[in-house]
């Protein structure tokens, strides 16, 4: 029974992500040629899509990425600790 239970639990895992990625592949757009992406505007796009200036701001912060050792620095340097915690996927795919 267990190990019936645990098959079933494993193919729901696998065919939920399986799934995910076939909806992504499919995704409805026009073709590049039509969105003006061209070998000649590549770069356009590039300069234009590349993160600059505040979107960057976060790599410029000397983040700890254990709580121990923020809560050392923290308390070390007299500062507040900021503890980020979310739940689900990264990207907002729950």
């Amino acid at each position: 029974m267990l190990q019936r239970t645990l098959s079933a639990a494993l193919l729901t895992i696998v065919g939920g992500t399986g799934s995910f990625a076939v909806a992504d592949a499919a995704l409805p757009g026009p073709p590049a040629d039509q969105a003006g992406l061209t070998l000649e505007t590549l770069d356009d796009w590039q300069t234009a899509l590349e993160p600059a200036g505040p979107a960057l701001a976060d790599l410029a912060v000397d983040w700890e990425t254990t709580i121990r050792a923020g809560a050392r620095r923290a308390s070390a340097e007299r500062r507040p600790l900021m503890i980020y915690v979310m739940n689900g996927h990264p990207f907002g795919c729950t």
